[in-house]
């Protein structure tokens, strides 16, 4: 996904690939107007601003909930957020974050953090749409996508994809796997740009301050 693009659910795919995870979206453009104020604008919302501070966030200093609070402020004082904005990021959850063990990763000083590393890779249609037909070795989908969070502390590369879904309990694990087609693709670009190995894909589920490998 690049800035200004739409990007919408993957077409073609069955009902067993979308149960599996291989469906996704990832706009993030703004609704028609009717939409605004819904509950999954709101959420679409705080998605984006969730990630986009995530992505600014000085990882050389403390990151605990009230350093994240005077890093906010100052954001707001420069622009980067406004003061709505900042109300729709959950510090306590990042703080929480800051503190598991990715967290701890990301803020290693051994630690290489790249974070919203864009890709397109190509991959064989029918991982996809299994009714598809290829019409040769070089009939390929691309697909363009960016991953959160990327570390690697020397063992090999970590995927860190944050998510605000408002899911708790029993449900983070179904939504996890849900989720698990999207990051089986960001470890092949990952893979496959890097020549090194993913060691783990982790889902940093916010909202339930719950971890899950895939």
């Amino acid at each position: 996904e690049e800035e200004g693009e739409p990007v919408g659910h993957w077409s073609g795919a069955t009902n067993a690939d979308r149960s599996a995870g291989m469906t996704m979206s990832m706009s993030r453009f703004h609704g028609p107007v009717f939409l605004e104020g819904t509950p999954a604008a709101e959420a679409a919302d705080r998605g984006t601003r969730v990630h986009g501070f995530l992505e600014i966030v000085d990882l050389r200093r403390p990151c605990s909930r009230s350093d994240l609070e005077e890093q906010m402020d100052e954001m707001v004082a420069g622009g980067r957020f406004s003061k709505d904005a900042a109300k729709d990021i959950d510090l306590d959850a990042i703080a929480w974050f800051f503190g598991s063990p990715p967290g701890e990763h990301m803020r290693s000083s051994r630690a290489r953090v790249i974070r919203e590393w864009p890709f397109v890779i190509g991959v064989e249609p029918t991982r996809y749409d299994r009714s598809a037909v290829p019409q040769g070795a070089e009939d390929m989908m691309l697909v363009r996508g960016i991953v959160d969070c990327l570390v690697n502390t020397g063992d090999g590369w970590e995927i860190l994809d944050y998510k605000t879904d408002r899911v708790t309990g029993d449900a983070v694990g179904k939504r996890a796997e849900y989720y698990r087609g999207q990051l089986a693709i960001y470890s092949d670009a990952v893979t496959r740009t890097w020549s090194a190995e993913v060691i783990r894909r982790s889902l940093v589920f916010l909202h339930a301050r719950q971890i899950v490998n895939v």
